[in-house]
């Protein structure tokens, strides 16, 4: 198979292209791109949860998760706590300092969708939203399965 053609390539360059965008004004926030689904899954409803849930809920791989979080408590940007129902565990959410940002943060996230959207009508962007939630679903749910 021809990689141009490839879902995988294509979302790969997607994704560095996207990367691209936010850099530097992720910078001016103390957030690199690395960061960010972390971040992004944290402020989304503000619920603590643990470091295998976040891993889960984004689909990063345990060590990735444990690197990141360590730079995101140094920065600040999170606090791990025990867990009352399970000791054994620490629980992760994000700080006052990351609700602050939240607003700076998500418009960064946000600002690239501009020009990658400006092509398609506003029925064809809803469509590939539903699309890609469609497509994120199913594999999340294939994950899960995968994982059991």
């Amino acid at each position: 198979m021809n990689k141009n053609k490839s879902l995988g390539y294509r979302f790969a360059v997607l994704h560095r292209l996207y990367a691209s965008y936010n850099r530097e004004a992720l910078k001016e926030i103390h957030i690199q791109t690395s960061e960010v689904p972390y971040m992004a899954e944290l402020l989304k409803d503000g619920k603590a949860m643990t470091q295998d849930e976040l891993s889960r809920r984004i689909a990063i791989d345990k060590g990735a998760t444990a690197r990141s979080l360590d730079s995101l408590e140094k920065k600040g940007f999170i606090v791990r706590e025990v867990n009352p129902s399970n000791r054994r565990q620490k629980l992760i959410s994000a700080t006052e300092h990351s609700q602050k940002i939240a607003t700076d943060f998500f418009s960064i996230l946000a600002s690239p969708a501009q020009v990658f959207l400006s092509g398609f009508s506003g029925v064809e962007q809803q469509t590939l939203y539903d699309y890609l939630d469609r497509m994120i679903e199913t594999g999340m749910e294939a994950e899960y399965e995968r994982d059991r």
